[in-house]
């Protein structure tokens, strides 16, 4: 008898333990599905200070484009999503974290490189090179060149922005990015329409949130409260 209470108590111990461990947020995986895009404010600082409080934490990523985002989450292989938003899905709830302005890039030789803004009726004539067809980010731009009742010229498109921006600096054409994706390699004009784009954390909906995925989740509202509090 005393033996078979010995165990019973080991066994609770431990399990006390590994929720205790869990709550320190001690140990854990967390895996986020992001879009091609997700490098822009304020995803990059995110990391970089949920490292560092949470170090043993080990963060996992899926990179997809938005729709494949989604799906992830539905199916439950991503703890969180982190998305623009435009084409929401009902099965998920979204948190703002983030606006990103967007901008006209060209090359330092481009005849454009001076200009201090531009419209999109001056982009119609211009080669440009998007994202491929499935990123909202491409949706949303070409939404915008429909409300003037026209179509850019689309030169090349990838799914990938470093190349994107390779192709632009050698000056192969024009792009639209978010302002925090472009580099002194290229020329940024903002728009005479300020255009933006809205972060956001998804989560499936009445899905259970782990201790890493709510301390993310967390940091994250805290940080986009601060910024914009300064």
């Amino acid at each position: 008898m005393f033996v078979q209470n010995s165990m019973c108590m080991c066994g609770v111990s431990k399990t006390i333990f590994e929720i205790n461990e869990l709550k320190n947020l001690n140990n854990g995986l967390l895996t986020l599905a992001i879009t091609p895009i997700a490098g822009t404010w304020p995803i990059p600082k995110l990391l970089e200070i949920f490292r560092g409080k949470y170090p043993n934490i080990q963060l996992s990523f899926i990179e997809e484009n938005v729709t494949e985002v989604q799906t992830a989450l539905i199916e439950n292989k991503a703890d969180l999503g982190i998305v623009i938003l435009g084409d929401n899905n009902n099965l998920l709830d979204y948190t703002l974290i983030g606006s990103q302005e967007l901008v006209v890039c060209c090359s330092k030789d481009h005849c454009f490189q001076r200009k201090n803004s531009i419209g999109l009726s001056e982009l119609v004539n211009e080669p440009l090179i998007l994202l491929t067809q499935n990123c909202l980010l491409r949706k949303l731009i070409i939404k915008e060149f429909e409300r003037l009742n026209t179509l850019p010229q689309i030169a090349f498109e990838s799914n990938h922005i470093q190349t994107i921006k390779s192709l632009v600096a050698c000056n192969a054409g024009l792009t639209i990015l978010p302002y925090d994706l472009c580099d002194n390699s290229l020329v940024t004009i903002p728009l005479d329409t300020p255009l933006t784009i809205d972060t956001a954390i998804a989560i499936k909906k009445n899905k259970y949130i782990s201790h890493a995925a709510q301390a993310f989740l967390t940091l994250a509202k805290e940080t986009f409260l601060k910024h914009h509090e300064n």
